[in-house]
C-alpha cells in the first residue's frame, strides 16, 4: 500500500485518501513490525526491474520514514500462523490483519487476497474510502 505513492504508473487514490486522513489527525496509522521491511523491499524490486530509478527509491525511503505509524507487536506466533492457514494467506499478510483484529482497526491495502479477508472480518478500510472518493 505504501509503495503505490511512489511507483510510476500506479493509481492509488485510496493511498491518498488514507494519507490525508491521517495528517489530518482523524485516523491513527497502524502497522505491524515488518512493514517497512517490505517497503524496501518493494522499492528494491522496482529499482532492479527498471520501474524506479536509485535516486527515487532513495527518496522514497526516506520519505517512508517520515510517515506516522504506531507498530503494534505480531500476532502470538501460533495465532498468526493459524490465521495465514485460515484466510489462506502469507504470514506478512496475516501479520497485517491479525494487527487490524488486534486492534479492532481498519485495514488498507491493495492486495486482493488480503482485501478479501479484512472484508470476512469486516474490517476493510478501502471500501470506505471508496465511498467516500465516489460520493456513494
Amino acid at each position: 500500500m505504501l509503495l503505490g505513492a511512489f511507483l510510476p504508473g500506479e493509481d492509488f487514490k485510496i493511498y491518498h485518501s488514507l494519507a490525508g486522513e491521517a495528517d489530518s489527525g482523524r485516523v491513527t496509522l497502524l502497522t505491524a513490525p515488518h512493514c517497512f521491511l517490505e517497503a524496501g523491499t518493494g522499492l528494491l524490486r522496482a529499482v532492479r526491474r527498471s520501474r524506479l530509478t536509485e535516486g527515487l527509491a532513495n527518496e522514497a525511503w526516506s520519505t517512508l520514514g517520515l510517515i506516522r505509524l504506531a507498530v503494534v507487536p505480531f500476532p502470538e506466533r501460533d495465532a498468526l500462523f493459524t490465521l495465514a492457514l485460515r484466510e489462506q494467506l502469507s504470514l506478512y499478510d496475516a501479520a497485517y490483519l491479525g494487527a487490524a483484529i488486534d486492534h479492532q482497526a481498519q485495514l488498507a491495502t491493495a492486495d486482493k487476497a488480503l482485501a478479501s479477508a479484512a472484508r470476512r472480518h469486516g474490517l476493510l478500510w478501502a471500501e470506505t474510502a471508496n465511498d467516500a472518493l465516489t460520493g456513494s
